[in-house]
């Protein structure tokens, strides 16, 4: 006949052996991978025990071998950048945690020896704590729902660090674009001195005036080391997002118009972020895991704090005894009404958080589609009226001072009207492409023709005709 403490030793071996969570994050990757794909962003790179693959960096390579564009940097993001890796290790340490959960505790051995008056006695035992028992499969329910959560917060952290990097070499182009715009006017502020300086030589310019062309020269090459210094800071702002060093080689894209996007309906893109984002999916699994933490406290804690079963074998004097025993700790101070109290209080807590950010979504939706229409109507009137008609001026200038009907500063100032109505194109051109970054945040998704809804408007089909820019379109769609 198997002894008690036979038993209980069989009892605690089969337990440990089943029910037990890996301890491998490897799933959680692949299904954080799925959460991204549904939304548009593949391409992610777990570069596990932070090892990279030759694969990898033969991707990388092909990605700088070209002109990059925003895609392309977002791609580079999820290839390199060490924050986002560091998001992918969370998934690890939630799939540790629920590993973890799912063990039970160990049991205890003890072992006492008594010697006096010629006797001695010999107690030994093995315990194990029945409650640990009894609330694994609610610990396990538990760490499965905190590791959806963290696969939805890394998926979240990875879909924004993407389109951060979108967004900094966006900033990069910009700033190229400014720049060597800045440069152009250096060189023609320079031509401007020196013709000034001839023409005050042979006596047709006066002193102030020569002092005042070479002085917009010196405020030319000032600016124009201004814009290469906002250069060199959006340059190295993407480097570090990507996880690129400064010796590496590689030439941003030119900055070109976007595609126009059909006509959107806002209602229907407030529900679609709604739905799709990941904040806020997020959110509702934090609601949902402070609930069954209530729950689990709620079911557990009339319980004994502890309770321990186990065998005791006492021995002395020739004397043998074997039996059972159970330790209890009464809750006789702690009843646990606090704890509890305290998981109503989160909970109402994340409740309002969750409210809050539903709103805050519908009006990030409403003002990254103010912010797109805006800046595609700035780009309209600037490219198709301010920009050819400085440009005139300025030819009408250049033909007029052939005949001497206009001065050298009349010409340098249409030159600066034309400069200041391309910068303005240029600047509305970035602001166009920093709408649809937002835009594709504020929805959580990319934005396609298949995914987003356009607009029931029957003056929606009307659409203006595109510009051929040979720019890519702006999307998430980062595979290799």
């Amino acid at each position: 006949m198997r002894t008690p403490r036979k038993t209980l030793l069989a009892i605690a071996l089969a337990a440990s052996a089943v029910g037990c969570a890996s301890i491998d994050p490897g799933p959680a990757v692949v299904a954080t991978t799925g959460i991204l794909e549904a939304r548009g962003v593949s391409g992610v790179a777990w570069q596990a025990d932070g090892d990279e693959s030759g694969q990898i960096a033969r991707k990388v390579e092909e990605i700088l071998g070209q002109p990059v564009g925003p895609a392309e940097a977002g791609r580079l993001a999820l290839l390199r950048s060490p924050h986002l890796q560091a998001s992918l290790a969370d998934l690890g340490v939630a799939q540790a945690a629920l590993a973890q959960a799912t063990r039970f505790a160990n049991p205890g051995l003890s072992f006492a020896f008594l010697e006096g008056s010629g006797e001695s006695q010999r107690t030994t035992g093995l315990a194990a704590d029945v409650v640990d028992w009894l609330t694994q499969p609610l610990r396990r329910r538990l760490g499965e729902a905190e590791l959806e959560h963290t696969k939805l917060e890394v998926a979240a952290a990875l879909f924004d660090g993407v389109a951060a990097a979108e967004l900094a070499l966006i900033e990069l182009q910009a700033a190229e674009a400014v720049a060597a715009a800045y440069e152009n006017r250096e060189e023609g502020a320079q031509a401007a001195a020196e013709y000034a300086r001839a023409l005050h030589e042979a006596g047709n310019l006066t002193l102030r005036d020569r002092i005042l062309v070479e002085a917009a020269w010196a405020e030319a090459r000032a600016d124009g080391v201004s814009r290469r210094e906002e250069t060199e800071r959006a340059r190295e702002q993407l480097l570090r997002l990507v996880g690129l060093d400064g010796g590496t080689a590689w030439t941003a894209a030119p900055l070109a118009r976007p595609h126009l996007l059909p006509s959107l309906d806002p209602g229907d893109l407030q529900e679609h972020a709604l739905r799709d984002r990941l904040d806020l999916v997020a959110a509702r699994w934090a609601v949902d895991a402070l609930d069954r933490v209530r729950g689990l406290h709620r079911a557990t804690r009339w319980l004994p704090v502890g309770v321990e079963i186990g065998v005791e074998r006492e021995s002395g004097g020739g004397v043998r005894l074997t039996g059972p025993t159970v330790e209890l700790a009464l809750p006789i101070f702690d009843t646990g009404s606090a704890m509890q109290a305290g998981y109503e209080a989160e909970i109402a807590r994340a409740r309002a958080q969750l409210a809050g950010l539903e709103n805050r979504v519908r009006s990030e939706v409403r003002e990254a589609l103010a912010a797109t229409a805006s800046a595609t109507d700035r780009i309209e009137v600037l490219e198709n009226d301010l920009v050819p008609a400085r440009r005139r001026a300025l030819e009408l200038a250049v033909r007029e001072s052939y005949q001497m009907l206009v001065g050298v500063f009349e010409l340098l100032e249409a030159k600066d009207q034309l400069l200041e109505a391309e910068i303005s194109l240029l600047e509305a051109t970035a602001d166009a492409w920093r709408a649809r970054v937002d835009l594709v945040r504020a929805l959580g998704r990319t934005i396609t023709s298949s995914a987003i809804p356009e607009s029931k408007d029957p003056k929606s089909s009307e659409k203006r005709p595109e510009p051929s820019t040979g720019h890519e379109e702006m999307k998430h769609d980062h595979a290799s």
